[in-house]
């Protein structure tokens, strides 16, 4: 805590990759040879305490577009952070809160 405000830290992360869609709204992947990538990327919002205590609090998935690039794959990182960050508001409303996020 710094100054009686929770650190929470914002970043995107891969939790899986495979060959298997496990939802219609998952990202997708076409290497020139071999199968289609499903990559399961998400945002998430991580407590971060003394003495290096890191607790994870919520995960928003980034969700399909219709041309994976690395510009929509930018686009649907950002989309997940405005749902990830109106559900920290929603669960924690009188916790005051500081956002550590990268660029």
């Amino acid at each position: 805590m710094v100054q009686q405000r929770s650190l929470i830290a914002i970043d995107g992360t891969l939790k899986w990759s495979g060959i298997v869609p496990h939802a219609p709204e998952i990202l997708q992947k076409h290497p020139t040879n071999g199968p289609t990538i499903y990559p399961g990327y998400g945002v998430e919002a991580v407590w971060v305490g003394p003495q290096g205590i890191a607790i994870p609090l919520l995960t928003e998935f980034c969700a399909n577009s219709e041309e994976p690039t690395e510009e929509t794959q930018q686009a649907s990182e950002c989309k997940a952070f405005h749902r990830l960050a109106k559900r920290l508001s929603e669960r924690f409303p009188k916790l005051p809160l500081t956002l550590l996020a990268d660029g």
